[in-house]
């Protein structure tokens, strides 16, 4: 509920211009490298007209768990350099989007799926959770600084 309120108030931001092409699905599946080393970006079926940083708040979600749940890390990393308003990019970083579009993927599977999904959505949900809260404390108290 808070992370949807802070958002909701911030609607105008959040839908500004100016709007370019979005992967909708940056993670590291979604990469390639070629045997020259060269990276690729694969798999535009989510691909849409928004914000550009949508896909980096995207990627930071993503890669949470791997900096250990750490804001200095995105920080250090320059993941929130782009963000045209710091501030609501990290209370959009509180919303649980990757936990809601797992569990959307879940509902809509097949029962052997839904089996060997499981241990994946068990960890993102459960496993994770003191991590998140500690995460999500961290970055109130940035926003309250």
């Amino acid at each position: 509920g808070e992370a949807l309120n802070r958002l909701e108030k911030k609607q105008h931001w959040l839908h500004r211009p100016p709007y370019c092409i979005t992967h909708g699905d940056v993670a590291h599946h979604n990469f390639l490298r070629a045997k020259n080393g060269k990276l690729y970006l694969i798999d535009f079926d989510l691909a849409r007209l928004a914000p550009a940083w949508i896909d980096d708040l995207q990627f930071c979600n993503r890669v949470l768990p791997a900096a250990s749940w750490s804001l200095a890390a995105l920080e250090n990393w320059g993941m929130l350099d782009g963000a045209p308003d710091r501030e609501t990019f990290l209370e959009a970083l509180l919303y649980p989007t990757d936990v809601l579009r797992e569990w959307n993927r879940f509902a809509g599977s097949g029962k052997k799926e839904k089996e060997q999904y499981w241990p994946h959505l068990s960890l993102l949900s459960i496993g994770q959770f003191g991590e998140r809260a500690r995460f999500q404390k961290e970055v109130k108290r940035r926003l309250q600084a």
